[in-house]
């Protein structure tokens, strides 16, 4: 039986399954995430993929409830959610041993991994909301910084930025971010192994090279990535 298996996965015409990049079903803009500059430039990506785009008429997200549980799981885990990130998200928390401070991009994330402490993590049913008041988010982290030291940030643990990379560039904005900073160095998923400035080189490198079993599942998200820090935001 080994044998036979081994056989099969090593014949020269055998293929390995293309990773495929998140596609949510809907988008779903507030008023006041269209007011911002961030919210028009994730607009402008959204509709180049042809994408089904909802405006809404208030900052309150709405339909997002099924007939039952999994109806509601399936609707939310299928929709993204382009809003501004509430006043409180500007009060960071501290995250030792990770980083000093945390902040996001966004939260909820598109993936369904059963073992994730977001499910318990995150009220309401589970969307994807990405924050379009970003360029504030970040020049927030100014006030957190230390003169003298290097003040380290996680970034969105209460999502996956590769995984939605696609759709927002909000993370490689957040490396150009890190990378004009002298004194402040920022994480992803809670590791300086996962260094994503000053030299972002370093957050591609681990997930190509040292967690070889996450790179089937990032490669797509990395491309992108590497395409929009290699040009300048209008």
């Amino acid at each position: 039986m080994l044998n036979t298996i081994t056989d099969q996965v090593s014949g020269s015409d055998t293929q390995t399954r293309s990773p495929r990049l998140w596609i949510p079903e809907r988008v779903l803009f507030t008023p006041a995430a269209l007011d911002e500059d961030w919210g028009q430039q994730i607009l402008t990506r959204v509709q180049s993929l042809n994408l089904s785009i909802e405006e809404l008429s208030q900052n309150r997200l709405k339909g997002l409830r099924g007939e039952s549980e999994r109806d509601t799981y399936n609707i939310a885990k299928r929709t993204l959610a382009v809003v501004t990130a509430p006043p409180s998200s500007f009060k960071l928390s501290p995250i030792p041993p990770s980083a000093d401070w945390q902040f996001h991009l966004a939260e909820g994330c598109p993936a369904h991994c059963q073992y994730c402490y977001l499910a318990g993590s995150l009220s309401g049913p589970p969307v994807i909301r990405v924050f379009a008041n970003l360029p504030q988010i970040l020049d927030n982290l100014a006030n957190y910084e230390q003169q003298g030291k290097t003040t380290s940030f996680e970034v969105s643990c209460y999502t996956d930025p590769l995984g939605i990379e696609h759709l927002t560039g909000s993370l490689a904005e957040c490396i150009r971010y890190f990378g004009k900073a002298s004194n402040a160095t920022c994480y992803n998923a809670g590791s300086p192994r996962n260094a994503v400035a000053p030299q972002p080189t370093i957050f591609l490198q681990h997930f190509s090279q040292d967690r070889p079993l996450l790179k089937i599942y990032f490669i797509n998200a990395l491309l992108p990535l590497k395409s929009s820090l290699s040009t300048t935001p209008s």
